[in-house]
Parts: C-alpha cells; structure tokens; sequence
C-alpha cells in the first residue's frame, strides 16, 4: 500500500512556463544572457542592443579568416633541405633547329625533289596544312613518290633526311676540341644508347637520359661531384649538316625536364636558346613543388591514363598527352609515331598518307576549345612536382692559339685560313656542360592558409572574448533549454 509521501513524489506539481525560464536563463554562464529577461523592457531592449553589438563585433573579428577559409586560401613556405642521396638527373633535349639534315643524305634522296619543296614538305609533314606556303599537288606528288620507295611511315621519312647522332657526336675536330671523349657524365664515359630521338612539332631533337633510352630510371649525379668543373659534358660538331634555315642557321633550343615525364605542354622548366660556336654552363637546383588537391586551386591528384603504358610515373604533361591521343584516335582510329614510345601495344599508328588528316585533326584541337576543357583543365597537377632552376652562363669556344694549333693537326683545316677555322667553330660547334650546384633541395610547400583547427580556435577566441561563450556555455543550452 502507498504511502502519502510516495504520492507526494509520483505527483509533484509541473513547473509553470515562466518558472522554466527563469531557471534556463539563471543557469546559464553566457555573460549578461540573464538580463535579456530581467528588469524592465526599456532594460531588457538596451541589453539586447549591447549583446548584439557585441556579437557583431566578435563575428567582425573573424570573418576575414571565415572568407580565407571558404576561399580555400594557400600559404607557400620555401625551405631548403640537404640530400640524402644522390640526384636525379634531368632530361636534357637538345634540338638544332636550322641544322637537321644530313647533307649526304639529302645528295642521295631516294626522290628527286628542290631543297625548296623539299622544307615545304617537311614542314608539311610535321606540321599539317596550316601553312600555305607551298603547292599542294606537288606535296600530294612527293608523299606518293616517297610511298613508292617504301617510305611509308613519318618516322621513315625523318629517318630518311635526318642527321644520325653517330656524326655529330664523333669527328676529327671533336677529338681535338675533347681528346677523353665527347660525352663524359661526371667521369663516366657517355653511352651511346643513353641518347635518343625526340620530335617536336617539326623539330627533330637529341634527348640524353630520357624515358626512350635504355634506362629504367634516371642517370643519378652523386651528392659530392668532385669539383666544380665535373658534370655532364658534351661537345657536338654539326658539321655534317646542310643549312635547313638561314634565319636560324646558328640557333639550337634547349630543354629541362624531371626524368619520367614530357613538358612539351607544361614548360615548368623554361628553354634555353643557344648559338652554335658557344659553350652552355648551367648550374642546376632541384626543386620540389607541393601541392594541394581539390578544393585548392592548384587541383592536384592523378588520372588512368587511357593509352599510355601505365608504368609511367603521373604528371599533368603526360596526363594530357593521354588526352591528345584520345582525341586523335576516336577520330582516325590511329595514333601518331611520336607518341610510340609512350604507349601500350595493340594500337595502330598513322602512315604518311594519313598525315594530312591527321594533323588537320590535331590543329582543329589546339585550336577550338576542346584542348582548354577537355585536356588541359580536366588533367590534375602532380601532388609533387620536380622542376630545375638553371643558373646559366655562354662564352664563346676557341682562340687565336686554338685555331693556329688545330690548322696543325687536323688535315681537313691544314689548307684552310684562321679566319675559316673560326667560321667553322662558330657555325658548327656546341658544347654544354651541366652539374648540380650544391648538395640542397629547395621545397615550395602549399599549405592551407586556415585549417578547420585555427579557424574554430578564432571563431572562439573571438565570442568568448566579447560574449564568454564557451563548448560548457553551449552545452548548457542544449541541455537546459
């Protein structure tokens, strides 16, 4: 049987509304939050003026790091480190551009073609029709002529003019000008197969350590190269070359590029303009970009590649090679040669007579808007990019003494005049030399401007500063209320 103070307790009055909030407002420790229900209402309006002038101020104290937040803001912080280990060294492209054709090769063309018509057809070639300047019916005559010799291929037909790396990089002037070799990569004697072709648009190129030598990975420079002067060293005689441009007789393009990947659509590591006759000194710096993903705006991640054998390490250069192929074989059902190297088996490559069509489909992409969107913008960067800061210096190769002592002993300048032998050095010799500058790494590392942690720790800050909110304050609205 139940007590009368067991009804007592089953049956305790309810508390009425104004009872509730008086014990909800009194209880809580949000600074003055009382006095918006205490006192007269002239009270009450004054301090609901004074609570939200405050309130404002506290969110004006921190809605600029708000706006950085919401605006995904970086900070760049440049450092340097020392190396663990040894480098890796770089691509280097060398591409001379006036001084492509062998002149043997091109007195037994295989048909019978002017020097005139013959660049007309080259560049056609390499370039497509954009260019007008030559006839059409006669380079429609000059492709089926050269398909009728079994030229049947782009690749083909750059062999066929092209000047083999076998005569620029061996001659008699060369054995005099670098006696221990043409090619020494820091003490080491320069293999043969560590050099390849690479065309660029209608430039045929020299490639040393890149991803179509015989290397698995890249050439490694040690830490400490044992002087200043030791490096990658290469002299080349173009000597055997016939004059392809008079405006760019002399001129030589070249390129850096980290081992792995191509910057033939992202130039991160610029290009270095050389003249013939002079000597390349470059002090290098390897440098590391970090990068954030989405919703950074530097975007960066990786992509399957489509075409490309998947072992290549990911880069934006490459993801939009990917691309270009793409594009180019839903069209022509065929891929360029130029992209052989790069890409898996199982795909057809365009012959000679596809060439025009083929680089009419090219042009059409670079030029509309489906490279922008379709390629460039849908390629993520790499997370960590390697680059090369080029600290470089030219002067000129050879002297008076040089030229008196190379008439001497080599026999093709015994007849010839000082005045010819420096001709010759100035249109036909190149030497580049190329090493690390220290033993450092320079690092541009991108972090967040405002992390989710500083922004709540300022969010914070700044109301309990001017209100004295608090996690307890909070929690005690949401268990009182």
């Amino acid at each position: 049987m139940k007590t009368e103070a067991d009804i007592s307790i089953h049956h305790k009055p309810l508390k009425t509304h104004k009872e509730l909030v008086e014990e909800f407002y009194s209880g809580i420790t949000l600074h003055g939050f009382r006095f918006l229900f205490e006192g007269t209402n002239y009270r009450r309006v004054t301090w609901f003026l004074i609570c939200s002038a405050v309130f404002a101020f506290s969110i004006y104290l921190f809605e600029s790091l708000l706006n950085d937040y919401l605006a995904h803001k970086v900070n760049t912080s440049i450092s340097r480190r020392y190396a663990t280990g040894k480098f890796d060294f770089p691509t280097i492209v060398i591409c001379p551009s006036g001084k492509a054709i062998s002149s043997a090769k091109y007195d037994n063309y295989p048909i019978d073609i002017g020097i005139d018509d013959f660049r007309n057809l080259k560049r056609y070639l390499s370039l497509g029709n954009k260019e007008k300047d030559h006839n059409s019916n006669n380079t429609g005559r000059f492709i089926q002529d050269l398909i009728q010799k079994g030229i049947d291929t782009k690749t083909k037909f750059i062999n066929s003019y092209d000047l083999p790396f076998e005569e620029i990089f061996q001659s008699d002037v060369l054995e005099h000008l670098a006696p221990g070799g043409s090619c020494n990569f820091y003490g080491q004697k320069c293999d043969t197969s560590w050099f390849t072709a690479r065309y660029i648009q209608e430039d045929s190129c020299y490639q040393f350590n890149g991803l179509e030598s015989s290397l698995s990975q890249s050439l490694k420079a040690p830490k400490r190269s044992g002087g200043y002067f030791n490096g990658f060293d290469l002299v080349l005689d173009f000597g055997k070359a016939m004059i392809e441009n008079l405006s760019f007789s002399n001129v030589v393009i070249t390129m850096f590029e980290s081992f792995g990947t191509r910057d033939d659509h992202i130039p991160i590591n610029g290009v270095i303009q050389l003249s013939t006759g002079t000597t390349l000194f470059a002090k290098i710096t390897e440098k590391e970009n970090k990068m954030l993903p989405s919703p950074y705006n530097t975007h960066c991640g990786t992509k399957t590649f489509n075409f490309l054998d998947p072992i290549l390490k990911y880069s934006k250069g490459l993801c939009i090679i990917d691309c270009i192929i793409g594009h180019i074989y839903k069209n022509m059902a065929c891929v360029g040669e130029e992209f052989r190297s790069l890409i898996n088996d199982g795909y057809e490559f365009c012959l000679l007579k596809d060439l025009p069509t083929y680089y009419q489909v090219l042009n059409e992409l670079y030029e509309g808007d489906v490279f922008e969107n379709t390629c460039y913008h849908t390629c993520p960067n790499e997370c960590v990019r390697k680059s090369y800061t080029v600290r470089k210096s030219t002067y000129r190769i050879g002297s008076q003494s040089v030229y008196e002592e190379m008439k001497k002993t080599i026999p093709k300048f015994n007849n010839r005049s000082i005045n010819e032998i420096e001709k010759y050095i100035s249109d036909n010799i190149l030497k580049i030399h190329v090493a690390f500058f220290d033993s450092t790494i320079e690092t541009e590392e991108m972090q967040p401007a405002v992390s989710w942690n500083s922004l709540i720790a300022t969010m914070g800050g700044a109301i309990g500063l001017g209100l004295g909110f608090s996690f307890i304050t909070g929690f005690e609205f949401l268990f009182f209320f």
